[in-house]
């Protein structure tokens, strides 16, 4: 009998152990696989590159005081049917509109097989009184740019006889390039009432037509802030 109560006495202590066991197994959580590939660190952001607003370009200061102002010109030819005629230099109007030239063309033909040296051709415009020159503004022919003298030259005067060279330019080959854009040229303590432009070395740019030397512009500006 003893040896029956020790054998139950022994089974529930197995029991039991079991039992505790059991719960621990139960009770202990899994452990989470950790992988061995590192997590890839994300691409920065790349920063937007800003952008640089050009800055605005200055116009000329004050007014144009050589519009319709009384003007002379060297030499000129006058063709209806293209626009050419002198009385288009200081008028305002600068585009070339379907083939017609609101612009002032010296005369063709006048300078076939010259030494360039020896061609001249100006432009001058009596601004009626004296006035303080800031800015001088030459448009070329806004169809092709061509015939813009290569060298050039400003002059001013008060009685129309004594000049004053105040601006020279060598080696302009923008009617070359087909160069439309407009030649600003800035004076400084510049006074007068007559304005010269000046083509020292004039070009020979239409082959095909045979015309010569000559010069060629669609406007003559010329800016003052005096009153």
């Amino acid at each position: 009998m003893r040896k029956l109560i020790v054998i139950m006495l022994v089974l529930a202590t197995i029991f039991m152990i079991g039992c505790q066991n059991g719960d621990e197994k139960k009770d202990k959580p899994t452990a989470t696989p950790v992988s061995s590939t590192p997590t890839p660190e994300p691409d920065p952001t790349e920063e937007p590159t800003p952008v640089v607003t050009p800055e605005p370009t200055e116009g000329p200061k004050g007014v144009n005081v050589a519009l319709d102002k009384p003007y002379e010109v060297s030499s000129f030819t006058i063709n209806e049917r293209r626009g050419w005629n002198p009385e288009f230099i200081n008028d305002g109007e600068i585009e070339c509109i379907d083939g017609y030239h609101y612009g002032w063309t010296s005369q063709v033909g006048k300078y076939i097989g010259v030494d360039p040296s020896e061609a001249q051709e100006w432009v001058i415009i009596d601004l009626e009184k004296e006035y303080t020159i800031g800015t001088v503004i030459a448009w070329p022919r806004q169809d092709t740019g061509l015939y813009f003298p290569t060298d050039y030259q400003i002059d001013v005067s008060n009685d129309k006889e004594n000049w004053t060279t105040v601006y020279e330019k060598k080696g302009d080959e923008g009617s070359a390039e087909n160069d439309l854009s407009p030649r600003i040229i800035k004076l400084e303590d510049v006074k007068g009432r007559y304005v010269r432009f000046m083509g020292t070395l004039l070009r020979d740019d239409d082959q095909t037509h045979n015309d010569g030397l000559l010069m060629q512009l669609a406007e003559l500006e010329i800016y003052s802030e005096d009153n």
